[in-house]
């Protein structure tokens, strides 16, 4: 289960690197500078905040009737709630504009969606992919 939760998170950091560009577009930069600049906070909070939430997520979903669809729903809530510390800092020191909002919460909706898709197509995969099988 851990080495699909990396891969996962492999797969929504490399999907990151190309939507999140779209959504924080820098008309200065071109697209590969705006990828690189955005990854370098992206990669590290996916690996981290999004496994955590990933586990979180099924823990959770594992006492209800529908798991997929309680489990997304909470990938995506939670995975959107990494815009509240951006927004409780940018409200203490006034650095962050307001305008910037809607693109973090959609930002961390999507790529907990992506994470929650590529988890579970990894987990119905997992049974023709050599996953944990050497140990």
């Amino acid at each position: 289960m851990t080495e699909r939760k990396l891969l996962s998170a492999f797969i929504t950091s490399l999907a990151a690197f190309f939507i999140l560009p779209m959504l924080y577009s820098n008309q200065q930069d071109d697209f590969l500078t705006s990828a690189l600049n955005i990854s370098m906070y992206s990669f590290p909070l996916i690996f981290t905040y999004g496994l955590i939430i990933s586990y979180v997520s099924d823990f959770f979903a594992s006492s209800k009737r529908n798991i997929s669809g309680v489990s997304f729903l909470f990938h995506s809530l939670l995975g959107s709630t990494v815009a509240v510390p951006i927004f409780i800092y940018s409200w203490m020191n006034d650095e962050v504009e307001t305008a910037m909002q809607p693109e973090i919460w959609t930002a961390g909706f999507t790529l907990g969606a992506v994470f929650f898709t590529a988890d579970v197509s990894l987990k119905y995969l997992g049974k023709y992919l050599v996953l944990n099988r050497g140990a």
